[in-house]
């Protein structure tokens, strides 16, 4: 798992033993649910968003393929979606090398399915017990070749892969009880599809292809599957018909539409145009140049998804802001106090997006580059631009001008440092957080100081310096006292990773004892 670092995977920063709890995985915080609860709870996806959240999963499956690795377990249960859609395919407890070979001992019938993991926040702490000489995997998903006890390669995922995306386009399986059992004549034949079922016929051909009982006959590779799935061959007659149609609708609308939007736009125009620069049409070419220029599929695979956070972001940017401002300007539901503190937290959102793209567009290591959707994905998160009481209980800037200034310009080069280490330049956020953390101690801020000390905590630990654990206490100790809790929070979490690293888990069992009390005493959403 070490050599698998993807953005649709889910990560894994450490594995070890301890007496109590036996052997421990340290893995990536992600607030979530698996994705057969999310397809559950989100009854009217279209067919076309199911199938988005699939083409994530398959570019995870994807990674690890390219990595040696063959999970023998995908199903909807081991795939994580997060609260921004995105997805991650994890619990790679039976992955397998694809160059190792099988246990000897004879593998014996599957049995009952497996249950279900379902995630939870917090870090994952759990024991694990293996056996060997079985068929290993959920039943329903388990490929031919498998049942058979044939050495599994690739291909078992992407027969696993497409049982999953049938199952949630038609809400039920392929195959229904144990096609073992069936004659053989009949044995890998599919369902005929539900009554009322409203999928495509080019997407059931696609997955009856990935379904074929034998491997050959399935698509090369699952980047192979996922360029089929991506290609939907409606979609270039339904853009044409809507073309035609917005013609007529432009014209018997215009008037109405232009109406509309100049009345909103003379009360809270202008956030689409704050974007200029940030993220626009220029700017999206740019980058766009910059990973073709590595020329390889993943660095374009990274490029497809770092669009696709970067426009999701920036929409959603737009939208709080506009809803911001028309709840104080246009219909008085909100105080001039909350419209300046929302503004003032979408501001610094933009600057770190700024940042960000700034950071991507002058990347010449294709490496990092490969870490530019995750990077995205970690931008803070809108969200606390709606918490009013959060915003409320920020540290005001000092009233000395001077000061202030120094505050302001502080915070904006610890805004870069952090974005510089989600694009994987941890010396160069080093380097800063120790420049700020000077400064805003020779003048007594200790605010400032209290921050510079929790990114230098992020960059120790990033580099793997066993000194992370003595900085981050100190820096939750400082942001403790200078009442900025959202910080103090993230640092005794990093602090709880840090000692997972160097397997002790006495300590990271009081740093998470020192954040459930920070999350205890956190004022209420408004």
């Amino acid at each position: 798992m070490a050599k698998l670092s993807h953005p649709h995977v889910l990560a894994e920063h450490d594995v070890g033993t301890t007496p109590d709890a036996g052997v421990f995985i340290a893995m990536k915080l992600v607030e979530g649910q698996n994705l057969r609860d999310y397809l559950k709870a989100h009854p009217g996806l279209s067919v076309r968003d199911r199938v988005r959240l699939f083409l994530g999963a398959g570019e995870g499956l994807a990674a690890a393929h390219a990595s040696g690795l063959v999970h023998r377990d995908f199903k909807p249960d081991n795939v994580l979606v997060d609260g921004t859609g995105w997805v991650r395919v994890m619990d790679f407890g039976l992955a397998l090398l694809s160059s190792a070979p099988l246990p000897e001992t004879p593998a014996p019938a599957p049995s009952s399915e497996m249950p279900s993991h379902t995630p939870r926040a917090g870090l994952l702490l759990s024991a694990i017990k293996t056996s060997s000489g079985l068929v290993k995997g959920t039943p329903a998903y388990l490929a031919p070749e498998q049942l058979l006890g044939e050495k599994p390669t690739a291909k078992v995922d992407q027969f696993a892969f497409c049982v999953s995306l049938y199952e949630a386009l038609y809400g039920t399986r392929p195959f229904l009880g144990f096609p073992n059992l069936r004659p053989p004549e009949t044995r890998w034949r599919v369902e005929d599809a539900p009554a009322g079922a409203r999928v495509p016929a080019w997407l059931r051909r696609v997955l009856l292809r990935g379904l074929s009982e034998s491997p050959d006959a399935r698509y090369p590779s699952l980047p192979a599957l996922s360029k089929v799935l991506r290609e939907d061959p409606t979609a270039r007659r339904k853009r044409l018909a809507l073309g035609a149609l917005g013609v007529v609708a432009l014209v018997a609308l215009g008037g109405f539409l232009k109406h509309q939007a100049d009345a909103r736009d003379l009360i809270c125009k202008g956030s689409t145009r704050r974007l200029a620069g940030v993220w626009d049409g220029p700017e999206e070419k740019r980058l766009q140049a910059v990973f073709a220029a590595r020329a390889s599929e993943a660095s374009q695979s990274a490029w497809v998804n770092a669009k696709a956070g970067l426009d999701r972001f920036t929409q959603s940017w737009v939208t709080m802001r506009t809803e911001a401002c028309e709840a104080t300007r246009r219909r008085g539901e909100q105080t001039e106090e909350i419209f300046t503190l929302r503004m003032s937290c979408l501001d610094r959102r933009l600057e770190e997006l700024q940042v960000l793209t700034e950071a991507l567009g002058t990347t010449v290591e294709e490496a990092r580059l490969l870490k530019a959707p995750e990077a995205v994905n970690a931008l803070s998160p809108l969200s606390g631009c709606a918490d009013v009481a959060a915003l409320r209980s920020e540290v005001p800037l000092p009233n000395n001008p001077a000061d202030r200034r120094r505050m302001e310009q502080g915070e904006q080069t610890l805004l870069r440092a952090k974005v510089l280490i989600s694009s994987g330049k941890d010396e160069l956020a080093d380097g800063l957080a120790h420049t700020v953390l000077a400064d805003a101690r020779e003048h007594h801020l200790d605010a400032l100081s209290a921050q510079a000390l929790l990114m230098v905590g992020v960059t120790t630990l990033a580099r793997g310096d066993e000194s992370a654990s003595t900085v981050l206490w100190e820096a939750a100790l400082a942001n403790v006292a200078t009442h900025q809790d959202t910080l103090a929070l993230e640092a005794a979490n990093r602090l709880a990773n840090s000692y997972l690293r160097i397997h002790d888990v006495t300590g990271a069992d009081r740093a998470l004892q020192v954040a459930g009390a920070l999350v205890q005493r956190a004022p209420p959403m408004s």
